[in-house]
This record gives structure tokens, C-alpha cells and sequence, in this order.
């Protein structure tokens, strides 16, 4: 994670969002391929491409690329378990808003993810964590 300003180069659509009205939804999606045409229609077009998404247990990994994900009117970032199936997390931001992923040390217990986001002239982060049982 660079830190690199996703958006920078688009069309600012943001001056018209309120950022005290933005929508987050999030979601446990215990696999998030298996369920890609629910996803689809219930959340993007159901809540009309809500500005972020987070998603825990998404069990992607790294032979999953984002292009997979029906997801083309967002930035997508992602915390895929490699080590074990299950877990992860991915964040997504639509496009119409800048962000950039924050840098964090992780923990081997947790699947954290953290990304800044501006609407307008508000800044704010956005994080989504993911701590799996260690039983």
C-alpha cells in the first residue's frame, strides 16, 4: 500500500455529496465469490452503489484479482488471508471520492485495513478489521 491518491485525475463528483449523509455499508460476506450476484444486486443496485463498502470473511486471496469483483465504480483494497482459507477484508470506495490506503503493521491475530477518504472539504478514515478465533 503506496499511499498513492486513487481518483486524483477523475471528475470531482463530490461537491454535491454531504458528507454527513454518506452511506457505509458493511457486511460479514463468508465468501464473497460464492455470493457475487447477491452482492451485486443487493447492495450496488439495491442501495443505488452506496460511497463505501466494508466486507469481512471475504475469503479472496491472492489468485482472486479485483477485476473478478463486479465492483468497476470502485477503488477496491484488500487484506486477503494467503495462509488459510477463510478471513480477509476489503474495503471499497466509489471512484466519484479520493482516497488513498493507509500504511499499518499488522497483527498475525487480526486482517486490518485502513484508508483515508475525502468528500469535499471533509477528510476522514475508514477502517474495517477482521479477528478471526484463534481456538
Amino acid at each position: 500500500m503506496s499511499g498513492q491518491e486513487f481518483g486524483a485525475g477523475l471528475p470531482s463528483l463530490t461537491k454535491s455529496v454531504d458528507p454527513s449523509k454518506l452511506t457505509l455499508i458493511s457486511l460479514n460476506a463468508r465468501s464473497i465469490v460464492n455470493k457475487l450476484r447477491d452482492f451485486e444486486v443487493e447492495i450496488l443496485d439495491g442501495f443505488k452503489l452506496p460511497p463505501l463498502i466494508c466486507l469481512t470473511e471475504t475469503w479472496l486471496n491472492s489468485a482472486v484479482p479485483d477485476s473478478f469483483l463486479p465492483c468497476k465504480s470502485y477503488h477496491i483494497f484488500r487484506r486477503d488471508r494467503d495462509s488459510r482459507p477463510g478471513g480477509g477484508v476489503c474495503l471499497m470506495v466509489r471512484k466519484d471520492l479520493k482516497c488513498h490506503a493507509v500504511d499499518l503493521a499488522g497483527s498475525k491475530d487480526a486482517e486490518f485495513l485502513c484508508v483515508k477518504v475525502r468528500c469535499g472539504y471533509k477528510r476522514f478514515a475508514v477502517c474495517v478489521g477482521y479477528r478471526h478465533d484463534v481456538s
